[in-house]
């Protein structure tokens, strides 16, 4: 009968069974991924595979993720966490476990201590590579969808002094139930307890160690495990951090609402994004972001990134080159092949008020919260500025709060020739402004010598949005890489086109 039960809860749980789609799109990630042997006694018998950035250095960070039922660490390598390490330079472990259909066990009692055969074998994991890799133990964190999100919640709350921060992909609360059965219900209908309940259940375990900050992730339209149960670990994780169920801010990114719970010094304990639209899964945005596949759902919302943001592993403003601006100063910046002898020139006009502007691709500004999509593509919050697509670059400058707008901090309102640097590379023009206005006449956007896609023009110069006089893919003046970078964008909007 046991055997029966936990084959149903694995079925039910992620809905994943006979889906293995994702598994020979990711056979080039996995080559990416080193199996690491010799790490402990392994009581789980897990296997553990490893991303190890060329760059990692002395007293690095460590991010262990955890993949869902039927899914393995390749599979769960699409969701962008690699390509993050690159960046950052950190490790990334993937244990993996063939037992009970692929599925972790997060909702047999014993497992859900520290002496778990399970979680036994993850910490002897972190602890090799601790000791071999020379990661800081202070820097550990851990993330996983599903049944390994649930898994995340155990190792949240038996070792917080092993992980301090995780992020929680449409799971469950900790010891939402320890009968097996159960755990059907759980997912289905979670119990609605009070934070206290929640949270005894936390210290009971947790040996009265400091509580980690948690951020929470769930599908607003989730069919597997219900979204009821992102309110229930909320309750959970609140409580044991010794804060209030109150959100001090309540924030929309993209298709999500983020609203984040701090303490009196106004950090973020904890956080939770609810998304909307979106079922069972991850959520990734290609092609910057992950790879779609089973269970990694392109929602144009890069939860990696932001998972790494609240780990510390990233800055909020991680978006390519940010600029300090002093008020009436233009600072001009090399963002790609600058003609020479040419010097940025201001026409006099009317002056606008610049709290700050930024430099990168759109999906930057998007998870930075400076962007929102707009028909496929992406436009500056409050302004609706049009920005174009995920690897397009822009400059984005911010004249109020929640406004954007394209362009940088020294054009002026009404400017003629423009301050320099629209886009990737900076001629004459850009901002917003110029003749033509758009993404820039003669600049702007992310150009050659000047913006859109195009070369001498582009954006939305003379004759539309990829340019006419101007703008297109350019001519004989565009730099081949922008060539490169224009194809690319029209492949994006095609794709996003087609999405929609």
């Amino acid at each position: 009968m046991r055997s029966v039960v936990v084959a149903l809860g694995v079925v039910v749980f992620l809905g994943c069974g006979t889906d293995f789609t994702g598994e020979a799109a990711v056979a080039s990630r996995s080559e990416a991924l080193t199996q690491v042997t010799g790490f402990g006694t392994n009581p789980g018998s897990l296997s553990l595979w490893l991303y190890e950035p060329a760059n990692l250095g002395a007293g690095a960070a460590l991010v262990v993720a955890l993949h869902g039922c039927t899914q393995s660490a390749s599979a769960y390598a699409a969701t962008g966490w690699n390509a993050l390490a690159d960046q950052h330079h950190f490790l990334v472990a993937y244990p993996q476990t063939t037992a009970n259909g692929q599925c972790f066990d997060w909702f047999t009692g014993a497992q859900q201590s520290r002496t778990g055969a399970e979680v036994s074998s993850i910490l002897q994991m972190v602890q090799h590579l601790v000791s071999t890799k020379g990661i800081d133990a202070s820097r550990v964190y851990v993330t996983g969808l599903s049944a390994g999100a649930a898994m995340t919640n155990v190792l949240l709350a038996v070792a917080p002094d092993v992980f301090s921060a995780g992020a929680v992909m449409a799971g469950l609360p900790f010891a939402c139930t320890t009968p097996q059965l159960a755990g059907l219900g759980c997912m289905s209908s979670p119990p609605d307890q009070t934070p206290a309940q929640w949270g005894n259940l936390v210290r009971a375990v947790n040996g009265g160690r400091p509580a980690p900050r948690v951020s929470l992730w769930h599908g607003a339209s989730d069919t597997t495990v219900q979204p009821g149960n992102l309110t229930e670990e909320v309750d959970q994780w609140t409580n044991v951090n010794g804060i209030d169920q109150t959100a001090d801010t309540t924030t929309t990114v993209g298709v999500a609402t983020k609203r984040e719970f701090k303490n009196a010094s106004g950090v973020t304990l904890v956080e939770s994004w609810s998304i909307s639209g979106m079922n069972h899964g991850t959520a990734v945005d290609p092609p910057g972001c992950g790879t779609a596949g089973a269970y990694i759902l392109d929602v144009n919302l890069c939860s990696s990134q932001y998972a790494a943001q609240f780990f510390g592993l990233a800055s909020a403003s991680d978006a390519g080159v940010v600029v300090p601006v002093d008020a009436g100063v233009v600072v001009p910046v090399d963002a790609g092949v600058v003609d020479a002898g040419t010097t940025p020139v201001v026409d006099a006009g009317v002056s606008i008020t610049c709290l700050g502007e930024w430099f990168g691709t759109n999906v930057n500004h998007f998870t930075a919260g400076r962007a929102v999509l707009c028909n496929g593509r992406y436009c500056a919050v409050g302004s609706g500025d049009l920005l174009g697509n995920s690897l397009d670059q822009t400059w984005v400058r911010q004249t109020a709060v929640g406004r954007f707008e394209l362009g940088q901090c020294g054009a002026q309102a009404d400017a003629g020739t423009g301050a320099g640097g629209g886009g990737g590379s900076t001629s004459t023009g850009g901002g917003s402004g110029g003749t033509g206005g758009g993404n820039g006449a003669t600049g702007g956007g992310s150009g050659a010598t000047g913006g859109g896609n195009g070369a001498t023009g582009g954006g939305s110069a003379t004759g539309g949005v990829d340019g006419t006089t101007g703008g297109g893919c350019g001519c004989s003046t565009v730099d081949p890489s922008f060539v490169l970078l224009a194809l690319v964008g029209l492949i994006e909007r095609k794709r996003s086109t087609s999405r929609s």
